[in-house]
């Protein structure tokens, strides 16, 4: 009988070139998660001063037409769309609802930010709020 000394067809040798391509094929798994893993970020979170300035700036737009509507009737609520910081618009939808009431919707957005509310207005009382949503 002849002996086989080759070690690549032997058991052991055939173990040894699994384990060698199980290994290589983890190491180029790792690295490709570690390189997606680190171009992921998180969105940046908000600060707080663009969160209450965007409040603001959505029930001071409504007031401010409200107001305007109560001293003249020809002054009308409109649609507004403008930007307040910068990357940061605004945008107010007037509809009239009833006889001196009007439904405002505003949104605030840019910078991977939306903020929207929706708000019941009053000409008898322009200062006066009602947030639907």
């Amino acid at each position: 009988m002849k002996k086989n000394n080759s070690f690549f067809k032997s058991r052991k040798g055939n173990a040894f070139v699994f384990i060698l391509i199980l290994a290589i094929i983890v190491a180029v798994f790792s690295v490709y998660m570690s390189y997606y893993l680190s171009n992921m970020k998180p969105p940046k979170p908000e600060s707080i001063t663009t969160l209450i300035s965007s409040d603001y700036q959505m029930e001071s737009a409504v007031i401010m037409q409200m107001q305007k509507y109560k001293t003249n009737k020809q002054n009308e609520p409109k649609s507004i769309d403008k930007e307040f910081l910068p990357g940061i618009n605004l945008s107010v939808k007037c509809s009239k609802n009833q006889k001196d009431e009007f439904v405002f919707e505003t949104t605030v957005s840019g910078n991977n930010y939306v903020r929207k509310l929706k708000i019941k207005a009053d000409k008898d009382i322009p200062d006066k709020l009602e947030f639907l949503e």
